[in-house]
């Protein structure tokens, strides 16, 4: 009787881990992370980035001015470029923008480096670097755990309408 409840038991773990099916590698050539952001208003007046985190042990605060070590994505003049970090910003012809969202794509593998874990904090400011907006607390994203994270949304009319971040989505394809 033990002999069968013990087989039972193997083969019932063995189907719930089988049925799980192969975990996706995001390491693979081809798997880039969509970062969209979604603003009340897109206005050339405005700079808006995305500060992104690849070592668990750093998180970006609101102050662009503080993100040398992270990846930094920035729109400005209807262009926009991509930091390394410790590097300068240089054109980055891969996000777009598309009325109200921009959508920046980055390959997890050339341009992250095949992170497991990102942390993400996006912000708006003017012209002159003061900070109009940004995402109320930073987004954590484990790409070997999750394809996409449910949007995030920050707290409308608590900026100028042209620089007010609305939403921000992660995911993986």
């Amino acid at each position: 009787m033990k002999n069968k409840f013990f087989l039972l038991v193997v083969v019932a773990l063995l189907a719930v881990g089988c049925a799980r099916g192969e975990q996706p590698d995001w390491g693979e050539g081809g798997k880039n992370l969509y970062i969209t952001t979604t603003w009340q208003e897109i206005s050339p007046s405005y700079v808006y980035y995305v500060a992104i985190s690849t070592d668990s042990g750093l998180i970006p605060d609101s102050d662009p001015d503080r993100w040398n070590e992270f990846y930094v994505v920035k729109w400005e003049d209807h262009n926009f470029f991509l930091r390394k970090p410790g590097g300068s910003f240089s054109y980055f012809s891969s996000p777009s923008v598309s009325g109200q969202e921009m959508v920046v794509t980055l390959s997890l593998v050339d341009d992250l480096g095949n992170p497991d874990i990102i942390r993400v904090m996006v912000v708006s400011t003017d012209k002159g670097g003061n900070v109009e907006d940004f995402l109320d607390e930073v987004a954590t994203f484990r790409l070997k755990q999750q394809s996409s994270e449910p949007p995030i949304y920050d707290l409308a009319g608590d900026a100028d309408a042209a620089a007010d971040l609305l939403s921000l989505k992660i995911e993986v394809r």
